[in-house]
């Protein structure tokens, strides 16, 4: 069995920085989370020294051990996978790197190229951020990476548009806007123990 290595912030659990895995002092067991299905990267939920739940990809974990820092440390620099296996977060597979540098280079070479975004590609974009802001599952870096490769842009266009910083001129619809509503309504239900209500 590989040492296990504090992690900075959390320290009801040990990081095996060789495996890429995580040891709970809690259970006593493993954790043995799954690659989340939207993004590939393998997430799990870990009490902080304050008790607070805290989603966290284990990637950016294994990294903070490693370092013995915490991520706010590092930036704006990022973790990457270096063989582009996102379940594979073995240290000696990480990386800390610029934003503008994490694409392979078949995403890098189509960056830039082709049409304009569509103005339904925007409101998509903004659509399933406020999605997963109301849902307590957006993480910033995570979603820019994503649609980075998805769509072929830059990180930055993607925090561009996102944040409105650009396409200004398009807002989500009624429609949209009351499908957010909807969710944060069935969201806050569910918080409340009262799920059983919702139709």
């Amino acid at each position: 069995m590989h040492e296990l290595t504090d992690i900075p912030n959390f320290s009801h659990y040990k990081a095996d920085l060789h495996r890429g895995r995580i040891y709970s002092l809690i259970s006593n067991k493993w954790l043995n989370p799954k690659a989340n299905k939207r993004f590939g990267y393998v997430y799990s939920t870990l009490k902080n020294n304050n008790g607070t739940a805290i989603p966290i990809s284990i990637h950016t974990v294994i990294m903070s051990a490693h370092l013995n820092k915490s991520p706010e440390s590092w930036k704006p620099l990022t973790v990457n996978h270096i063989d582009l296996n996102k379940e594979n977060n073995s240290i000696h597979n990480l990386e800390l790197i610029e934003h503008k540098d994490q694409f392979c280079d078949i995403v890098r070479s189509r960056m830039g190229q082709g049409e304009r975004l569509s103005n339904d590609d925007v409101r998509y974009l903004r659509l399933i951020k406020e999605i997963l802001k109301v849902k307590g599952e957006y993480a910033q870096n995570t979603f820019f990476n994503y649609f980075s490769e998805r769509l072929y842009r830059s990180y930055t266009t993607i925090q561009n548009i996102v944040n409105n910083v650009t396409y200004q001129d398009i807002q989500l619809t009624d429609k949209e806007k009351e499908l957010i509503n909807r969710i944060r309504l069935q969201h806050d239900l569910v918080e409340f123990g009262i799920s059983e209500l919702i139709a």
